[in-house]
């Protein structure tokens, strides 16, 4: 009897230990099927998609990345403020979004709103891209260019100098008394020129549709036209320059050659308007720098030949 009453114990603490195991295996999510955990069985919270930046640069006609990570997001949507072209993915790797630009005409400011979905929870992310106008990259530097040395086209800023060269070696060596030289000098005045104030005034237009330009509204074939025609007009204004200097001519002639050779154009390679770069009455290029001739060296300092270069007007 006391045999049989241990064993009937024995099994009652059994039938009672796993029943308490369990429970406790319900109690810590054991055998259950909850949320994702982490390895300390905690629950893991969502990760929304991120994006390195909020605004973007890039060319037209091409993929470009935008970095970040989506943490498997998904694309759901995406809207554009404007009206144009453009494509949005999500890159295969989770590292960000790949956008497609098109060909465009003019820089372009796009506001971009990309919506994401992730385990039934919606992410809205706002861009702005601006797309470059690649294309017309070296048209943009020209018109930079050309307004940044405005003054100095309209002033005919070269002959100017030479003139001033001219009229005080003439002094210098006798040739003519001071008040010639004073009234010779006046006698320089590129307001003159018959082309003056339409070239200023296209200047002027220029600068302005370079601004609206950059702004999406104007397109880059506007922009060509109106350097065409102040190409035009500055080989027209140069005339009057190099009538000034066959007057004056028998001054300089003394020292240096003939300083009345050329056609006032603008240097593609130089970035600015000159009748002596590129003309080989004056000079050569040699490793990518424009050199004059020997005999024009007395007069170096007065003959521009590089972006970075101021002349003097005065010789003496």
């Amino acid at each position: 009897m006391e045999k049989a009453s241990t064993k009937r114990i024995c099994s009652t603490l059994q039938f009672l230990s796993a029943g308490s195991l369990a429970l406790l295996l319900i109690g810590c999510g054991g055998g259950g099927s909850g949320g994702d955990t982490s390895s300390t069985g905690e629950k893991q919270s969502i990760q929304p998609p991120t994006l390195e930046n909020t605004y973007y640069t890039v060319d037209e006609g091409v993929q470009a990345r935008l970095a970040g990570n989506l943490h498997g997001a998904e694309i759901e949507s995406y809207a554009l403020e404007e009206d144009i072209d453009l494509t949005v993915s999500a890159s295969s790797d989770d590292n960000g979004l790949i956008l497609t630009a098109p060909l465009v005409n003019a820089p372009r400011l796009v506001n971009l709103i990309v919506t994401f979905n992730t385990d039934d929870a919606t992410y809205e992310r706002s861009l702005t891209i601006r797309i470059r106008n690649t294309s017309a990259r070296e048209l943009e530097e020209k018109t930079r260019l050309i307004m940044n040395d405005a003054s100095s086209l309209l002033s005919l800023g070269q002959d100017l100098a030479l003139y001033h060269f001219s009229v005080d070696t003439a002094y210098l060596y006798g040739l003519i008394t001071h008040s010639e030289k004073l009234r010779l000098l006046d006698e320089f005045s590129p307001e003159s020129s018959p082309v003056y104030s339409q070239l200023q005034t296209q200047l002027d237009e220029l600068s302005t549709a370079f601004s609206e330009y950059e702004k999406g509204v104007v397109a880059d074939s506007e922009l060509k036209q109106q350097i065409d025609v102040i190409d035009a007009l500055a080989e027209e204004h140069g005339e009057y320059g190099v009538q000034q200097m066959i007057d004056v001519s028998d001054f300089s002639e003394a020292v240096v050659p003939a300083l009345t050779y050329g056609t006032l154009q603008f240097s593609e390679d130089a970035g600015f308007f000159s009748r002596f770069v590129g003309n080989n009455d004056y000079g050569s290029w040699q490793d990518g720098k424009f050199s004059l001739n020997e005999s024009y060296a007395p007069i170096a300092s007065l003959i521009r030949t590089n972006l970075s270069q101021d002349i003097r007007c005065d010789a003496f």
